[in-house]
């Protein structure tokens, strides 16, 4: 339905965002924790605004997984310079972070249910 790809729109942006948020961060002192909290909060109350849309349980579970702050991160085995690079080929996503430029979850996800 449009419903479901424009929620799946606003997902797939901010998957792509908090990758490089929750890697980048991760890189800084205290500042990982703060991100990871923040995402793992998003996620509770996207899949409260999810379920309450009528989406089915499978498809609640499957974004579950795949948002947990550490799925976003790089495995454990990746050279530290492609981490670098990873971060060095996004230098703004710390502004974006610090001024909240980036996409809230819940409420971008109820203006795309809303739609």
């Amino acid at each position: 339905s449009a419903d479901d790809m424009a929620v799946a729109t606003v997902l797939d942006k901010a998957m792509q965002e908090q990758r490089v948020i929750q890697t980048c961060s991760a890189l800084i002192p205290d500042e990982g924790g703060r991100t990871q909290e923040f995402w793992r909060e998003s996620v509770g109350q996207t899949l409260a605004v999810i379920a309450s849309a009528g989406a089915r349980p499978a498809n609640l579970a499957a974004f579950a997984a795949s948002a947990l702050p550490g799925g976003l991160l790089p495995s454990a085995d990746t050279p530290w310079s492609e981490v670098v690079a990873f971060c060095n080929a996004d230098p703004d996503w710390r502004v974006r972070w610090v001024q909240f430029d980036i996409v809230i979850l819940p409420r971008d996800v109820e203006e795309a249910l809303a739609q």
